[in-house]
């Protein structure tokens, strides 16, 4: 399993407890009636859909929206996508550019997953690449310096030490 892979079922599982089960080939939500959920994205809908305390519908739907695009990230990372993952960071960028969280004023399990999903995409960026995508770099910084979201996740480094020339005038 990928780090990130296993940081989002570490999240979910500190996030709702006895409810997420883990194996070492599967992980699923007991749910209801003997019935079972399985795979991140599907246990995430499923448990935001449970827990909605006070959150307008719009706001449920759109985190709905944004864990199926971190899956659609997921499966394109995996097929080693990159050309179409660069598209996806700059409009992601571009979209966080007025905001602080991808739902609402505070963080949420859309967060959390998009920053699980877009973990490996930063992981490998240079300094130069993260300083271009200013407004998404922001964002998953913010997010990663929750240690519950980062989980088992290093942080990942924004800044660089600046090397300044010691020639000038004295």
């Amino acid at each position: 399993m990928a780090a990130s892979t296993t940081a989002t079922f570490e999240f979910l599982k500190e996030t709702y407890g006895n409810k997420i089960k883990a194996t070492k080939t599967n992980v699923s939500l007991q749910h209801g009636k003997g019935s079972s959920v399985a795979g991140p994205i599907s246990i995430a809908k499923c448990l935001q859909r449970e827990n909605s305390n006070g959150v307008s519908l719009e706001d449920r739907m759109s985190v709905e929206q944004w864990l199926d695009f971190s899956g659609e990230i997921n499966g394109l990372e995996n097929a080693g996508d990159r050309e179409r993952i660069n598209l996806i960071i700059k409009d992601l960028n571009s979209f966080m550019e007025d905001k602080v969280y991808f739902v609402g004023v505070s963080s949420t399990v859309a967060d959390v997953l998009l920053y699980h999903s877009l973990f490996p995409v930063f992981e490998r960026m240079s300094f130069q690449d993260k300083e271009k995508l200013i407004h998404l770099s922001r964002w998953f910084s913010l997010i990663q310096s929750d240690d519950k979201a980062r989980q088992s996740l290093f942080p990942v480094t924004f800044l660089r030490t600046m090397l300044y020339s010691s020639i000038g005038n004295h």
